[in-house]
């Protein structure tokens, strides 16, 4: 049950759709290149906060949840567009059994909306077609 859990948390946080192009027109590259690099956070339920940890090539997902600590590849391939591939997993305390689900875990990425210290990231998996969805990115302040 708890691997379910894990998958469903995966499903909820690293996947959803690709972008539309009339919704990156509103984006300079100068809006998204403040996003390449930094500390990040987003909330939602039912994992709480999870930390990002964003450098020129690597991205770093920490889930305060269940303390996994996920690292993933990072490949810019515009100013507002990006592909995420699992690298390895850092931490996992708790010995949950989810390396062949990370294993695949491989997104196209673009933020199509900036406000501030947010960012909205539309994400899209050939291996997950069916899930859809957003999520809102905090940059944190350093």
């Amino acid at each position: 049950m708890f691997r379910s859990f894990i998958i469903l948390f995966l499903a909820l946080n690293f996947i959803s759709c690709k972008e539309k192009k009339s919704d990156k027109t509103m984006l300079t590259d100068e809006v998204c290149q403040k996003y390449h690099e930094g500390t990040f956070e987003k909330y939602g339920p039912p994992f709480g906060s999870i930390k990002i940890v964003r450098s020129k090539d690597k991205q770093i997902e920490s889930i305060g949840f269940n303390q996994l600590e996920v690292s993933f590849n990072i490949e810019w391939v515009d100013a507002c567009s990006y592909k995420l591939k699992f690298d390895k997993l850092l931490a996992n305390p708790k010995s949950l059994s989810v390396d062949k689900v990370l294993e695949a875990m491989e997104f196209d990425c673009t933020i199509i909306k900036s406000t501030m210290n947010t960012h909205t990231v539309l994400k899209h998996s050939s291996k997950y077609p069916d899930q859809k969805g957003t999520e809102e990115v905090w940059k944190i302040v350093d």
